[in-house]
């Protein structure tokens, strides 16, 4: 199997897609029913998607360590850093560009994330925390999606090693250290152990979606295995996991808000967003599954619309919140705010085209050329040190 599965790719478009809608759906006025069926259906799941975000990394980056041991450090990390770093920063300049110059512009109550963004007067610290990023930093001031983007690059810098002790673990003892990783996610709500700068950004966090990571490296693991396994399923059993699935992802939340009002017990509402995030998680799990064992579904996922939604996926994430408050603060007393919902949905995908054709690619394209360098170069001097000691 390739490391490069592309209808996986897919779900990071219609994930940074849903996130999207999430942000902007409150300049629409929609029935209630309407809205139910929009998060029933995932289309308003916006957390979801970044479990499943966090599932997939874990994955796609575990495939080519699990083929063996060897770990080449140094252009690992220096492709990553050119994949999530280089883009952020392009991202995060703009994002505080236009967060001073929209920061005296009054706007009435649209959304608790629209009224709470670019309300940061820039300083010196912000600045350095902003280049610094993986710490601790005051992430909603200017671009408030770059808390899951932390999380990456933080897992990034030990995860090789992290897919190496996985390898060798028996699969429900890497289950029990996931529970374990999320148990100290657990005590800090209870005794408040670190406080977050950011949403969900503490390194205790970092800690609890580690296990969804963890989740995505046990699945490229037992790939093989779960292919075979669901190949075998009848057709109405792949259509019973498929709705399993389903459940999972978007009625988790759902699921544990009715058991807090059967039983009262508080469990349920303290830890509830760790067990919806496993749920999410499992439930991405079952997703890409299917997408990798059925034919149908990698047809249906490679699609164009799709597939070119999966590649400027990075882009659309980092660069809809610029798109949809710079709209607003525009158009506010101007236009009715469904039309500002139409011009962020339309301008977003421009703008991620823009910057996934002449920042995404250009940087990958370094990043990988500078790794391939440094892969090279460490192989030579390997060479010489291997002919002294066959000659000894």
């Amino acid at each position: 199997m390739k490391n490069r599965i592309e209808q996986l790719d897919s779900f990071r478009g219609i994930g940074a897609m849903s996130v999207l809608i999430c942000h902007a759906i409150p300049l629409l006025t929609i029935p209630l029913t309407a809205d139910k069926l929009l998060k029933a259906t995932g289309v308003l799941n916006g957390h979801g998607f970044l479990m499943l975000f966090f599932v997939l990394s874990g994955f796609v980056l575990a495939l080519p360590f699990l083929k063996n041991d060897k770990i080449e450090y140094t252009p690992y990390i220096i492709r990553r850093l050119f994949r999530i770093y280089v883009p952020y920063i392009v991202a995060i300049s703009f994002a505080i560009i236009l967060s001073q110059i929209f920061l005296s512009y009054k706007i009435g109550n649209v959304s608790g994330y629209i009224d709470s963004q670019w309300k940061t007067v820039l300083n010196g610290k912000l600045i350095l925390e902003h280049i610094y990023f993986i710490g601790n930093i005051h992430a909603d001031s200017f671009n408030g999606v770059i808390w899951t983007l932390i999380h990456e690059l933080r897992i990034a810098l030990i995860f090789p090693f992290i897919v190496i002790f996985i390898k060798r673990l028996n699969w429900k003892v890497s289950v029990l250290i996931c529970f374990g990783l999320t148990t100290i996610k657990g005590l800090d709500i209870v005794f408040h152990l670190e406080k977050s700068n950011g949403f969900h950004i503490s390194y205790i966090d970092t800690l609890s979606y580690l296990s969804l990571f963890i989740m995505g490296i046990l699945l490229a693991k037992h790939r093989v295995e779960a292919i075979g396994y669901f190949q075998k399923l009848k057709q109405i059993n792949k259509v019973i996991f498929f709705i399993i699935s389903i459940l999972l992802f978007n009625f988790s939340g759902l699921a544990l808000f009715d058991l807090y009002e059967v039983t009262k017990l508080t469990a349920f509402s303290k830890f509830a967003l760790i067990m919806q995030e496993y749920g999410m998680g499992l439930g991405a799990i079952g997703f890409f599954i299917i997408a990798i064992s059925s034919a149908r579904a990698e047809k249906f996922l490679k699609k164009k619309p799709i597939s070119f939604l999966g590649k400027i996926s990075f882009s659309l994430y980092l660069y809809h919140p610029l798109v949809l408050l710079s709209s607003i603060h525009l158009f506010y007393y101007t236009l009715p705010l469904w039309s500002i919902f139409i011009i962020t949905i339309g301008f977003s995908i421009l703008a991620a085209y823009i910057a996934w054709k002449f920042v995404e690619l250009p940087s990958m394209r370094l990043g990988r050329s500078l790794a391939d360098r440094v892969s090279a170069s460490q192989r030579n001097r390997i060479k010489p040190q291997q002919m002294v000691t066959k000659n000894q």
